[in-house]
């Protein structure tokens, strides 16, 4: 499929499954920001898309960059939802998880292992959630304050993304 940096393909790393994204050459600023932010600033959280590495190659006579992340069996969720029927439980905790992750990336962190805040700028799998939330609202009236507690959370991630945006 596509992503904002560019192709995104399933490949293998070190045995295991990986998302390799494929830039070509003009995009190299964003490529290695992106490098940088994933090796030199401290991720590693459980709800944070893993980094595995980065490459230069060449394919069809055209310089690539590659970046590798994690992959999961099921690939993107954006497109997991679409195409799966999913119950309130597990919508609930794709956005806790989601909510989980982002929450971490915005956070500014001080110390030696600290961070500085990050902003996310892909959310359509959050856009087909909170859709996802709507229809569950109307249709299940015991989830609604599930549903209220999930919208906070977003509120909040949301207001995070403007203030760092403003500073960027």
């Amino acid at each position: 499929g596509q992503g904002r940096f560019g192709e995104v393909t399933k490949g293998a790393f070190h045995g295991e499954n990986a998302a390799i994204t494929i830039t070509r050459i003009r995009d190299e600023a964003s490529w290695q920001n992106e490098v940088h932010v994933c090796t030199n600033i401290a991720l590693y959280y459980e709800n944070v898309l893993c980094f595995k590495g980065s490459a230069f190659t060449t394919r069809n006579d055209s310089t690539e960059i590659w970046l590798l992340t994690a992959s999961h069996e099921q690939g993107s969720l954006y497109v997991y939802l679409l195409e799966n029927t999913v119950t309130v439980n597990e919508t609930v905790e794709f956005v806790r998880s989601i909510c989980s992750g982002l929450l971490h990336l915005h956070a500014e962190m001080f110390g030696s292992k600290g961070k500085p805040a990050i902003a996310h700028r892909d959310l359509k799998h959050l856009t087909a959630l909170a859709i996802l939330l709507k229809e569950y609202w109307h249709k299940i009236p015991e989830v609604r304050p599930t549903v209220c507690r999930v919208k906070e959370a977003l509120d909040k991630i949301n207001a995070d993304m403007e203030k760092l945006e403003s500073v960027v």
